[in-house]
């Protein structure tokens, strides 16, 4: 079971996706959590709280980030 964020700033949605990740039945998924921006809040608060059996593949670093930013290349909201 894959999971996917764009970023993790404060708010309820992480919160209710951590309960998610914890969730699962391992017997029956594996389960990954993708992030796409890594923020500040993910590595300081949120990260502790995925549990250890749950993979984390981070897609953008800080230095791809500001060379999209520099670019002019904005996401969705």
């Amino acid at each position: 079971m894959l999971f996917h964020i764009v970023d993790f700033n404060d708010g309820g949605i992480k919160s209710s996706l951590i309960q998610w990740l914890r969730g699962f039945d391992r017997c029956r998924f594996s389960v990954t959590l993708s992030v796409m921006h890594p923020s500040p809040a993910f590595e300081q608060r949120f990260r502790a709280l995925v549990p250890p059996d749950v993979g984390i593949e981070i897609f953008a670093d800080k230095k791809a980030s500001s060379i999209t930013s520099r670019r002019g290349v904005t996401r969705a909201s």
